[in-house]
């Protein structure tokens, strides 16, 4: 094999690497401009909706589980409460995951259990809707080879940042797979 072809060769190899290491960045931009443009349609193939509402329903029923076995939330009442509450939690995240809230979660907004999301603006972007990614604070890494995660917060808030994990899907693709909240 001549030189050229192994250059060829190695450079092509380095271009894949660096290809699949930055398309988490690329998938994550893409589907910040979506959400910037209100674009749910488009958002939408950027996320696995079932592991989401899975991830969403795992956290809930954790904070819940918790509340109920702090002392003192014992009693025969808190526990039915508790109980009753793990029942509605599943349609209250078939209703809370959609487009239209996870647009608000990538412009730092959190979401607020049993409200529903605002519906964003129809049409065109405004000025103000471009600004937004001047108004989050986020910051994004690897997890591992096959999990990248995105945190996002207003900017200046003080509460904790929700985190967006991004899961490959085959070498290049990623998609949003869980949530992480800060509830």
């Amino acid at each position: 094999m001549n030189t050229i072809a192994r250059i060829g060769i190695a450079a092509a190899l380095v271009a894949a690497a660096a290809g699949a290491y930055f398309s988490p960045h690329i998938a994550v931009t893409s589907m910040r401009a979506a959400a910037l443009a209100h674009d749910g349609a488009k958002l939408a193939g950027y996320i696995d909706f079932p592991a989401v509402k899975e991830s969403f329903k795992g956290a809930i029923n954790a904070k819940l589980a918790a509340e109920s076995a702090r002392p003192g939330n014992q009693n025969g009442m808190a526990m039915m409460g508790n109980a009753f509450a793990t029942l509605v939690v599943n349609q209250m995240v078939d209703a809370m995951v959609t487009p239209e809230t996870l647009i608000r979660m990538v412009n730092g907004d959190q979401p607020q259990l049993g409200k529903p999301a605002a519906p964003p603006a129809t049409g065109a972007s405004s000025p103000a809707d471009r600004a937004l990614g001047d108004q989050v604070d986020a910051s994004m890494g690897y997890e591992d080879l096959g999990h990248f995660v995105v945190q996002v917060r207003k900017k200046g808030s003080t509460d904790a940042p929700t985190g967006l994990v991004f899961s490959r899907d085959g070498l290049f693709g990623w998609k949003l797979t869980s949530l992480r909240l800060p509830i």
